[in-house]
């Protein structure tokens, strides 16, 4: 290296001080004509703010694993339906699309740029592929369905790209066992954050989340409703919906416990509130991925899992403390003391066949599959909702269903794939001698066979927020699967 670059150097940070003293003494300035004249200091206020935060941590903000953290950040915390950001843009604009694609296009650029910087094979390549393929596909092969929603189903496709890009994305930044446990443990504290106030809003009525335009003035609220079930006021917090928002604190609860177990004692605590979180949206479908991550969790180590066993009687005398109501509520939602039973009442969701099918009214929408069942009726081509002027097909509640529907049985097939196969080498590590991580890969097995299953019982992939954070556990997994050396399987005592 010559003196010259030695010297170029050594300039570059006090250069990059002066400029961010001029640019906060410039804000500063700004913000003092707007407190004399009297206008515009919340907004003013909130850049000064942002941009001395920027000047003073820009090294560290500007890391992948920071971006990446501020992914999930705005995902967690800005509701995706509920606010637009307020810029007059041909197409409607949300928080988190405008971080994600802020945050992909820098990656995609030092892809070009940076040899440094390069895409990352996974141990869940294959169905990837085939899940990518089978939606194009289905798009191609259906074109007399696709032309007149053309603008719905570009906005379909893009949005299951994004998310696939973002996969890759955390696959190739995201390279080491600690890297995965950092943002694990940033992933489980925030959902514990939004769980808080989830607790609060069930409790007072009271949703924090409907009121973020105060401290973001560029945001632009939609509105919202509150949902009641029972007289029970059901959390929705920063979800779209209380059964999306249960489901995101059950992904996250057996993740929670693997820290916990792993980690620090401190970790049961944002998994806690989270398990509260689960009873306060007085839901059922977070209540079956539960069970179903704990029997898996138990499966694939149950010397984490047995000793928590007695903690359960404790542990209901607290949600009934903290979420009053809850616990009745969700038994009599499984066991209904009179009214028609479970099948019989989600076949009476069905009065409306183009607003809602019914969980248990699967045999016309089978039937309706296999007209077209390789590859489906193309993403995107079933337009639902009750506000949607494009509305032509029910809302099925069950994503597996609904999946066949779009992409056929090729795409289903890779989908079940993607889940089988990431939950079956998550297993090896979780049962192996020497792994780096093993009961973490027990916490993701369980976190994504719970969201499988709950799949079963709602559209889950029409909700952004868990959608985003399911497809960040799964690249985390590949990472953790790929970084983790295969040594001696435990003995059958200790596996089983």
């Amino acid at each position: 290296m010559t003196n010259a670059e030695v010297a170029g150097g050594s300039n570059r940070p006090s250069q990059m001080l002066d400029t961010g003293v001029l640019v906060i003494a410039s804000c500063a300035f700004l913000l003092a004509a707007t407190v004399v004249v009297g206008r515009g200091i919340q907004p003013v206020s909130a850049v000064l703010i942002v941009v001395s935060a920027f000047v003073a941590w820009h090294r560290w903000m500007l890391t992948w694993h920071a971006l990446l953290g501020f992914v999930l950040a705005v995902v967690l915390v800005i509701p995706a339906s509920r606010y637009a950001l307020a810029v007059n843009l041909p197409l409607g604009l949300e928080a988190y699309r405008l971080a994600l694609a802020v945050v992909l296009l820098l990656w995609a650029s030092a892809l070009l740029v940076d040899p440094n910087v390069y895409v990352r094979r996974t141990p869940l390549d294959g169905p990837v592929v085939l899940i990518v393929g089978a939606s194009l596909a289905s798009v191609v092969v259906n074109f007399g369905r696709v032309e007149p929603l053309a603008g719905a189903v570009l906005k379909s496709v893009t949005l299951f790209l994004s998310f696939v890009i973002l996969f890759y994305f955390v696959t190739s930044v995201v390279t080491t066992d600690g890297g995965v446990a950092a943002l694990t443990k940033f992933m489980v504290a925030g959902v514990g954050v939004v769980a808080v106030f989830a607790i609060i809003e069930q409790r007072s009525g009271f949703n924090i989340f409907d009121h973020l335009r105060s401290i973001f003035p560029f945001l632009q609220f939609e509105g919202n409703q509150t949902s009641l079930r029972y007289g029970l006021i059901r959390a929705k917090a920063s979800a779209d919906h209380p059964i999306a928002l249960g489901v995101l604190f059950a992904m996250t609860v057996p993740i929670g416990v693997a820290l916990a177990r792993s980690r620090s004692a401190i970790w049961w605590v944002p998994t806690l509130l989270s398990l509260i979180g689960v009873m306060a949206t007085a839901s059922r479908t977070p209540i079956l991925a539960l069970l179903v991550s704990g029997l898996v969790f138990l499966w694939l180590r149950p010397r984490e899992i047995v000793p928590l066993l007695p903690m359960m009687i404790p542990l209901l005398i607290v949600v009934k403390i903290a979420a009053p109501g809850s616990v009745t509520t969700v038994k009599d939602l499984f066991f209904p003391e009179s009214g028609p039973g479970f099948i019989a009442y989600e076949k009476t969701l069905a009065s409306d066949p183009t607003l809602i099918s019914g969980r248990a009214n699967l045999v016309p929408r089978i039937k309706d599959g296999m007209h077209r069942p390789l590859l489906g009726q193309g993403v995107g081509t079933r337009q639902t909702g009750d506000l949607n002027p494009l509305r032509n097909a029910p809302i099925l509640d069950n994503q597996w269903l609904g999946t066949f529907l779009d992409i056929g049985l090729l795409g289903l097939a890779g989908w079940v794939w993607l889940i089988l196969r990431a939950i079956r080498r998550l297993g090896g590590v979780a049962r192996t001698r020497g792994s780096p991580e093993p009961v973490l890969a027990a916490g993701f097995a369980a976190s994504i066979a719970g969201f499988a299953v709950a799949m079963l019982t709602y559209d889950s992939l029409a909700f952004v927020q868990e959608t985003v954070v399911f497809w960040v556990i799964l690249a985390l997994s590949a990472t953790l699967i790929a970084v983790s050396p295969k040594h001696e399987a435990l003995d059958a005592e200790s596996a089983f």
